[in-house]
């Protein structure tokens, strides 16, 4: 009924979804109104978390359980989160209208603002480029792309 090549592609398709659904599922609360957004995992089996409706940006530790929030500014409505190689989050930040580093050892907020020009960009996810920083993130903004290259 199928050809040979067909039935190869299937029986590996099957072969990786019958092993991707053996991970195991672990839930760990948030604080409450917190509406977290999105993750990301580090390098270090950490994980960033944005809180969007609390304007701060969180730091799981799956080992342990113990979360812990930083505020990222006045307004802030963080979406995204992405980590860099040094283990670093860049959030996507809609109500500051900017693109903002936390520093993981240190934990310092540093705020890198969009252009004037660029009002209300909406900010969803970010994305880093071949070269690794160079492409901060984007947004689909009144039928344009924009990317902010800092």
């Amino acid at each position: 009924m199928f050809n040979p090549c067909l039935r190869l592609i299937l029986a590996f398709v099957w072969l990786v979804a019958a092993t991707t659904y053996a991970a195991e599922v672990r839930y760990y609360p948030v604080p409450t109104g917190s509406h977290p957004h999105d993750v990301a995992p580090a390098a270090n089996g950490q994980v960033w978390c944005t809180a969007q409706a609390t304007g701060e940006l969180g730091r799981l530790d799956p080992s342990t359980g113990k979360a812990e929030y930083i505020p990222l500014g006045k307004g802030s409505s963080p979406h995204g989160v992405i980590v860099d190689p040094d283990g670093a989050a860049w959030v996507t930040d809609s109500g500051q209208n900017a693109i903002v580093r936390v520093d993981p050892q240190r934990w310092a907020v540093k705020l890198h603002p969009l252009p004037a020009g660029a009002p209300n960009a909406n900010l969803n996810t970010a994305a880093f480029d071949k070269q690794g920083l160079q492409c901060k993130a984007h947004s689909c903004y009144r039928n344009k792309i924009s990317i902010l290259f800092l």
